[in-house]
């Protein structure tokens, strides 16, 4: 059990070389996991945590004025199996990761 802080630090520059825009977001999510060692040489594992995703940017004539949305997050989940023996290592994971869906269009 523990906690992830993450800062999103992005400056954008047009073409030309000019600076445009500043997007400074952070957020502290809980990060969970879990080992159990089946024996020396089996361990199976799960975990849980959050990212933090740059907002999307709504694009010019979608009829809103155009900018960078607020920070979406994204939720990742593992579950796994390792294995060593003497030199050898096996290790097998499934995992998903779901993160919010934008979509924009113009009235």
């Amino acid at each position: 059990l523990g906690l992830r802080h993450q800062k999103l630090d992005v400056d954008t520059y047009a073409y030309s070389g000019e600076f445009t825009n500043a997007y400074r977001e952070s957020r502290t999510s809980p990060a969970l996991g879990i080992v159990y060692r089946i024996d020396p040489t089996l361990s199976v594992y799960a975990n849980s945590i959050e990212g933090l995703m740059q907002g999307a940017t709504l694009p010019a004539g979608s009829g809103l004025p155009e900018r960078t949305l607020a920070p979406s997050v994204s939720k990742q989940k593992e579950l796994g199996l390792k294995a060593e023996s003497g030199r050898l290592g096996f290790g097998a994971a499934l995992f998903t990761t779901d993160k919010p869906r934008t979509d924009f269009f113009s009235a």
